[in-house]
């Protein structure tokens, strides 16, 4: 039974100039970064470490992503990843994801529908609500 599940998190960050191509345009491949990275701070915030996790064997996969790029953030500009849980099951996470720039925080720049999956010891698993559960109660 697929749920929904916790708030908003913000993440502030700042476009540094090796993300960018040669117009000062961010690289898209970069903006799969900002949203790894939001979503593991995320996890942090409530106490799951998925490096630690990972080095354990159990391992958080994306298993899908769809991305909506809408404008380009540039060098130096500062901006904001909106990260929330869409809805969960046992087998995945579906996190939604929104990046806007600080100069104008009611458009969105780019936007992502990520699909998480858990590995356990090389194979896929439901996750262990002993570890996961926080984010869904």
């Amino acid at each position: 039974m697929e749920q929904e599940a916790k708030d908003l998190f913000i993440t502030k960050m700042q476009v540094r100039t090796y993300e960018c191509d040669y117009a000062n345009v961010v690289n898209n491949a970069n903006y799969l970064h900002f949203f790894e990275q939001a979503r593991h701070l995320f996890t942090l915030q409530y106490g799951i470490d998925t490096v630690k996790l990972a080095a354990d064997g159990v391992i958080t996969v994306v298993a899908k992503i769809d991305i909506k790029f809408i404008r380009s953030l540039q060098v130096n500009d500062f901006f904001t990843v909106h990260t929330r849980i869409k809805e969960h099951s046992p087998i995945r996470v579906i996190f939604e994801q929104t990046i806007y720039k600080d100069a104008d925080p009611q458009q969105p720049i780019t936007q992502a529908v990520s699909t998480i999956a858990c590995v356990i010891n090389g194979k896929p698993a439901p996750f262990p609500n002993e570890i996961f559960g926080v984010l869904f109660n």
